[in-house]
């Protein structure tokens, strides 16, 4: 019989171990989840904050963060609710507005994460996800009114969009020149992409292009507001912790051509005593506008969004079934069993280059991948070939290697290091070994 630990002061597993329960929003450092189907990724915080990408962190990142946010954990995902009556208002993430709430819970799973929290009577909960084969995250949105009256709410959501190269960390004030954002009324979406003005770009050595890629935020609810052009949001001077419009209590329809773009949607709720409401957000990225309408036609509906979440669920559940131990450390059962294959998938699927300490510089290293495939062979040997051959794919006519390579732009054009020829032999080695496949 397991031993069951006692309760840690940040958190601790869920009874059956498939979540991580964060009950304090001041951790030391922000706990960060991937949730990802390796053509998309959502990285999030326990707090909601974080970003997004499509194929490379790098080219193709759609929300706003840089390397410096990782200890301000800002911007991210957030939905703030506004009581229409007093006027009184929080963030059900925490962050940005950093309240003190009644209650605080963050659920990390397997591919999804549930964020939860109370304040005046009003509880809102919001469990995001990635869906399984298509570029988008959906975010679902509860409200239950706990008070014992009637509430009369509305809800804003908020993202900041990048909408291409991170070279925006060096380039910001230029690289926003080219942010264009709009509502769609069609849609009951935003709409957002960087086009080049006049043509052309203002300097040829920024990878600023017109970019064929479009992001977009649509809704399962009546869009009764919405804001595109993040300083009008905002206020002058201020920031995520302190909106104007929701402070004052709506939205100015705005759109943004050429500054800092945001995605709000403003919705109105009215909860009976004991009442809830499930709104349901599409966020994602996509090549073609048509696309970008029925991917949030979709997902937007209730029935498709809650199948798809329990999808999600299921397989990854499957995926890390293959392969147990048992000890008489409960703990160290739950991380080797579950939590350790995770990792190994998302290290798999994006290497190092997604996160909040190496900053999503972008494509996937050649001696990271040759340690990964031949790490995640016990329990997934068809990953790991279909690995192996890109590996491989990547060697030069001269013996020499790319160092690794991007979705986006193919190998990389740089020098090998010294090692990295020695990474591929004991790795397909491995692989053989496992599966006598030669």
């Amino acid at each position: 019989m397991a031993r069951r630990a006692p309760r840690k002061a940040y958190g601790e597993f869920s009874e059956d171990g498939s979540e991580f329960i964060v009950r304090e929003p001041k951790l030391p450092a922000p706990w960060v989840n991937f949730l990802t189907n390796e053509e998309y990724c959502a990285v999030i915080s326990h707090t909601g904050g974080g970003y997004s990408f499509y194929r490379d962190p790098k080219t193709d990142r759609i929300l706003y963060w840089v390397g410096r946010d990782l200890w301000r954990d800002r911007p991210g995902r957030y939905v703030f609710v506004r009581d229409m009556e007093s006027g009184e208002f929080f963030s059900i993430t925490w962050q940005p507005l950093m309240k003190k709430l009644d209650r605080f819970e963050t659920r990390v799973g397997l591919g999804y994460q549930v964020i939860t929290s109370e304040f005046m009577g009003i509880e809102g909960s919001i469990t995001y996800f990635v869906a399984r084969s298509d570029p988008c995250e959906i975010w679902r949105v509860t409200l239950r009114n706990r008070s014992g009256r009637r509430r009369r709410l509305r809800v804003f959501s908020y993202l900041e969009w990048m909408l291409g190269d991170n070279v925006e960390m060096n380039f910001h004030n230029i690289a926003i020149l080219y942010n264009r954002a709009w509502f769609d009324r069609r849609a009951n979406a935003i709409f957002a992409r960087k086009t080049l003005l006049f043509g052309q770009a203002v300097y040829e050595q920024l990878p600023v292009y017109d970019n064929p890629l479009i992001a977009f935020i649509g809704s399962s609810e009546r869009v009764t507001g919405w804001d595109c052009h993040k300083h009008v949001f905002l206020g002058l001077y201020n920031d995520e912790n302190n909106p104007e419009s929701v402070a004052r209590g709506s939205c100015n329809q705005s759109i943004c051509e050429g500054n800092e773009a945001i995605g709000v949607l403003q919705h109105d709720i009215t909860l009976p005593p004991g009442g809830e409401h499930t709104i349901y957000f599409v966020v994602g990225e996509v090549e073609e506008e048509d696309r970008a309408r029925r991917l949030i036609g979709r997902y937007a509906k209730p029935e498709a969004a809650e199948a798809e979440l329990e999808e999600v669920k299921r397989i990854w559940r499957d995926r890390t079934e293959r392969v147990k131990i048992d000890t008489p450390e409960r703990d160290f059962n739950i991380f080797f069993n579950r939590w350790a294959k995770y990792q190994l998938y998302i290290c798999n699927y994006w290497s190092r280059s997604p996160s909040y300490y190496h900053e999503g510089q972008g494509g996937r290293g050649y001696r990271d991948s040759c340690q990964d495939a031949q790490s995640i062979l016990p329990i997934d040997p068809e990953h790991a070939r279909k690995k192996l051959l890109k590996i491989t794919s990547l060697i030069r006519r001269d013996g020499t290697c790319a160092p690794g390579w991007s979705d986006t732009y193919g190998p990389f054009p740089q020098k090998q290091y010294k090692d990295h020829p020695t990474w591929l032999t004991p790795a397909v080695a491995a692989y053989v070994k496992e599966t006598g496949d030669v």
